[in-house]
Order: C-alpha cells, then sequence, then structure tokens
C-alpha cells in the first residue's frame, strides 16, 4: 500500500508541476475554464475517496476472491456513481462531452 501511495503522490506532483511548467511558458495554451474544471473534478474525486473510504471502514474486507471481486464491483460502482452524481450537480461539462459522445456513437452505429 506504501508504494501504491508514493506512486500516486509522486505521479500527481509530476502533472502539477508540468502544468505549473505550461503555465509558465505557454499560458495562451490553457483552455479557458481549467482552473473550474479542476476544481470540480477535485470536490468529485474528495466524494468518490470519501465513498471508499465509507466502504472500506463499513465492510470488512472478504477473504475469498469471489466475494472481494463482488465487494470491488459494488464499492467502485457506488464510488463510480457518487463521482458522476457530483459532476452532474456541479454542472461539469465533461458530463454534457461524455453524453454527446455517446449519443453520436449510437446515432452513427443506427445508421449503419
Amino acid at each position: 500500500a506504501g508504494l501504491v501511495l508514493a506512486n500516486t503522490i509522486q505521479n500527481s506532483a509530476h502533472a502539477v508541476i508540468l502544468l505549473a511548467v505550461l503555465a509558465a511558458r505557454h499560458a495562451d495554451a490553457l483552455p479557458p475554464g481549467l482552473a473550474a474544471t479542476v476544481a470540480r473534478i477535485g470536490v468529485a474525486s474528495a466524494l468518490m475517496a470519501t465513498v471508499c473510504a465509507i466502504a472500506q471502514a463499513i465492510v470488512a474486507t472478504p477473504a475469498s476472491p469471489l466475494a472481494l471481486a463482488a465487494y470491488l464491483a459494488v464499492t467502485g460502482a457506488l464510488a463510480g456513481a457518487a463521482y458522476v452524481a457530483a459532476l452532474i450537480a456541479l454542472r461539469g461539462e465533461e458530463v454534457a462531452l461524455v453524453r454527446a459522445g455517446v449519443l453520436d456513437r449510437l446515432r452513427r452505429r443506427s445508421a449503419a
């Protein structure tokens, strides 16, 4: 768990550093509204992490592989639903983009 956490922190720090370098050297390359988007994703991610932490606190980690798979699937689905619900509540443009992409793909499939 320690290595996973260290790797996650390292990758996150690299992303922040690279974004800072990009902003310093090529501020015009940054899309408008990036700060608001990052804030929305941060809030949604914090909610998702909270759901995972609550699930871990309430349900003991199963020992058998099948029960563990079910536990991970249910927890992942709940956490993912919380993430999407938060983005919808915060009016994240990402939700509209994904929805438009899915509808476009469905239209192309039905036309073919």
